[in-house]
């Protein structure tokens, strides 16, 4: 067949669930996954199993089940086929048998409109490290896609024991153009929403969006370029009552005994108070090869690197996502003043582009 006429790509199954295809670089580019897959495959569907050793493998009539499409939701099934309602089979049991392990399936658009599903299933049998069979790690480059960052592995499935209020887990974006993105919740499954919300944290503009309702999504123009350490998928679970009781007992515990400070205690604090307050605390990115800081005094940004410290470009993005400035820096430079007198105070984002990949910068212009 003609590829330009075909829609395919490949979908991913482990032991916490399955996730829709998107559609392969080589082929049509329009278009999305609509099945999922599940544990079991119907004739004729092709598949890939990854082996982590070298040996035989078997394959015979005794994995085999008979497993009814309209009932069992096979991989590429006929949902119109009338269902046989003969219960006589012993394997329905197993076909049938039912998930009630909590998943949150994370979607993404791209610019070009792909759209990437990511899952996450809470099972007890898991970790937070790499768990072979439960953790679904692609070893493709993908140029727009967002994924799970596992262990500096890319993953579309993750398996993890709980979900904790302190515990962030992070995604990586990769964009070949500019343009607008949104992630949000494709489903939710097994969730109580009455006491579990899941949000979007923006680590660079340190905003939290709240997308648990299915229609509310997080949405930002982004350049072209591979955004690590950025954004993440957090998580809010209601405390049972015991907890509250136990908290609110510590809380009283706690005030009584400061009441029970000395005076002289109390003005030592009143000291230290005064002392973090004349802190000033600037917006400075530094690593072993550049340093990038707003200088109040020229009014400009400051860029101080290496001589091997190659930039592309740079781009001033307003918390908006509006481009106000970009430059194209002279690379032998190591000293680099970027003028922003015209531009109103306020949180800007600098993006630095370099051969190969994207890092950006939160500055405060004042």
């Amino acid at each position: 067949h003609y590829l330009s006429d075909y829609q395919a790509g490949y979908a991913l199954y482990t032991l916490s669930g399955g996730t829709p295809a998107v559609s392969h670089p080589a082929v049509s580019q329009t278009g999305s996954g609509t099945k999922t897959p599940t544990r079991f495959i119907a004739v004729g569907q092709g598949f890939f199993v990854e082996a982590v050793s070298t040996g035989t493998t078997t394959f015979n009539n005794r994995q085999r089940a008979f497993a009814k499409e309209s009932t069992s939701s096979t991989f590429f099934f006929n949902s119109d086929q009338e269902e046989d309602t003969d219960d006589s089979n012993i394997e329905d049991a197993v076909v049938q048998e039912e998930d009630l392990r909590e998943k949150f399936r994370i979607g993404f658009d791209s610019p070009s409109q792909f759209h990437r599903q990511l899952l996450m299933t809470i099972d007890e049998n898991t970790t937070f490290d790499y768990d072979r069979a439960y953790d679904g790690v692609i070893t493709s480059n993908p140029t727009e896609d967002m994924t799970w960052m596992l262990e500096d592995e890319m993953a579309i499935i993750l398996g993890v024991p709980a979900i904790e209020n302190d515990r962030q887990f992070p995604v990586r974006v990769t964009l070949p153009i500019d343009g607008e993105i949104s992630i949000g919740l494709d489903d939710l499954e097994n969730v109580n929403t009455d006491n579990v919300s899941v949000y979007v944290l923006d680590e660079l503009l340190g905003t939290t969006t709240d997308i648990t309702n299915l229609q509310d999504k997080y949405t930002i123009t982004l350049s072209a370029g591979t955004y690590e350490d950025r954004f993440y998928i957090v998580f809010q679970r209601a405390e049972s009552e015991d907890q509250e009781e136990e908290e609110t007992t510590d809380e009283e515990e706690q005030e009584q005994t400061e009441e029970e400070t000395t005076e002289d205690d109390e003005v030592a604090q009143d000291t230290d108070v005064e002392e973090e307050e004349e802190v000033v605390i600037e917006d400075i990115f530094e690593s072993d090869s550049i340093r990038v800081y707003f200088n109040t005094d020229s009014q400009a940004i400051i860029i101080d690197k290496s001589q091997d410290y190659e930039i592309k470009s740079l781009q001033l993005f307003n918390i908006l996502g509006q481009l106000i400035k970009d430059w194209t820096p002279d690379n032998e430079a190591t000293h680099i003043e970027l003028p922003v007198l015209d531009v109103a105070p306020g949180a800007y984002i600098l993006n630095i582009e370099k051969p190969q990949t994207m890092e950006t910068q939160k500055l405060i212009i004042h």
